[in-house]
């Protein structure tokens, strides 16, 4: 800011034209047109959430940290089933640093996973009765009752033919956004400092990459660049900014 008479303290040394405002509506217009037209757009925590409020990664969401603590902790990350050059010379699980447990939940829809029942959320496929009940669809004869889908938390939930028939919030394949890094299992997640309740954060995914239009953004639930105590995270952002046009 300049020196006024309402900032009389501000601007002795260096100043700038009031920047409050922030982007702007205008703003987030220009950075959905540069990722649209195949821009690379690398974010990280506190960005990653305005990317995510801004409409700029359809499908993925911030994981509940139920009652979590974490605080500027040392924990393990690994890489997941899906291949990317932003995970290139990453074999073997590392470590990363978490400023406040933030992770991610990654689906299909534009709207996420809320409708949809899974077999980690629901263990009576038909729905009726009792815990101690059989589990048997009410028909004309027996039949079988329909298999629930069950995904690792860092993966999306799939959906069936029933659910994606004329469904407005499906997202085309080629437009999923998909988990690149996980956080490691709960026994195996500490490094070093605070970690409290680490089950809420254990096999969340750590690094998205969401789709929009021709490009991609890239969104870090970790810090990966948090002076030298996360060297060995550096090379996700390097190794995106190199290959920005062929992740």
């Amino acid at each position: 800011m300049e020196k006024s008479a309402l900032t009389p303290n501000l601007g002795r040394i260096d100043s700038t034209d009031d920047i409050r405002p922030g982007l702007g509506g205008s703003g987030v217009d220009h950075l959905k047109r540069f990722v649209r037209d195949g821009g690379l757009l690398i974010t990280s925590m506190d960005t990653s959430e305005f990317a995510i409020d801004s409409g700029l990664a359809p499908g993925v969401s911030v994981a509940k940290p139920g009652n979590l603590r974490v605080t500027g902790t040392l924990v393990r990350a690994q890489t997941t089933e899906s291949e990317s050059p932003v995970t290139w010379g990453y074999d073997k699980p590392f470590t990363v640093y978490s400023e406040r447990g933030m992770a991610f939940k990654v689906s299909n829809q534009i709207r996420g996973d809320g409708r949809i029942v899974s077999a980690d959320d629901h263990k009576r496929p038909t729905g009726r009765g009792g815990a101690d009940d059989i589990d048997l669809p009410q028909g004309a004869g027996y039949a079988e009752p329909p298999e629930l889908p069950s995904v690792k938390p860092w993966q999306a939930l799939p959906l069936n033919a029933e659910q994606a028939r004329n469904n407005p919030f499906l997202l085309p394949q080629d437009q999923r956004p998909r988990a690149l890094l996980r956080f490691a299992d709960a026994e195996d997640l500490l490094v070093s400092g605070l970690l409290d309740n680490g089950g809420s954060l254990a096999r969340h995914a750590a690094v998205v990459d969401a789709r929009l239009g021709k490009g991609h953004v890239l969104l870090f639930a970790i810090n990966p660049m948090w002076r030298a105590a996360t060297v060995g995270s550096y090379p996700l952002v390097t190794n995106a900014i190199l290959n920005f046009d062929a992740l």
